[in-house]
């Protein structure tokens, strides 16, 4: 996971977990909402919520997995008009003690096999942050050339289109003729 949004933040100490995990449910205050369509570059957040699961493994791992939610604004790539939309994103991500992590990237990395389960995120400081996964998840699912429903993009009609070099040279050979 990337550093972590301080824009909407909501640590789970670890030590804390119960033996069967916890259910959250987690949303951004308007205030973070605000914050966070800032850092995105946004027009605005109306609502961004989470449901998460957080699951002891063994080893000292967790498992988190949910489902985030937004409701916001974008700007149209063809239009450059802001527009409302929603975003629904499944989360599940394994965490591991720093060293654990690590060692289990390190073997991912040397077995080069791009089909196998992403290794654990470092589980920092006895913490994992929910607000941080939310914030994350929500930017990973945004559309990254956003269109207004509707909107179309036109190249322009042939009339618009200068003549081609070799149109202009089959002119003058007719005139010339």
């Amino acid at each position: 996971m990337t550093e972590a949004s301080l824009a909407f933040s909501r640590p789970l100490q670890v030590s804390a977990l119960p033996e069967g995990g916890i259910e959250d449910d987690i949303a951004a205050t308007p205030a973070e909402c605000a914050a966070l369509a800032h850092e995105l570059s946004l027009p605005s957040i109306e609502s961004l919520t989470a449901h998460f699961k957080v699951t002891p493994l063994s080893g000292r791992m967790l498992r988190v997995r949910g489902t985030v939610r937004a409701a916001f604004e974008q700007v149209c790539v063809v239009t450059m008009e802001a527009f409302a939309t929603t975003l629904e994103e499944p989360v599940d991500m394994r965490f591991a003690p720093p060293d654990k992590a690590a060692a289990m990237a390190a073997a991912a990395a040397a077995a080069d096999d791009i089909e196998a389960e992403d290794p654990p995120d470092p589980i920092m400081r006895e913490r994992i942050d929910l607000g941080a996964i939310a914030s994350e998840f929500f930017a990973l699912g945004l559309d990254v050339y956003p269109r207004k429903p509707g909107a179309v993009f036109m190249l322009g009609t042939d009339d618009d289109e200068p003549p081609s070099p070799f149109a202009r040279l089959a002119a003058l050979k007719a005139r010339s003729h």
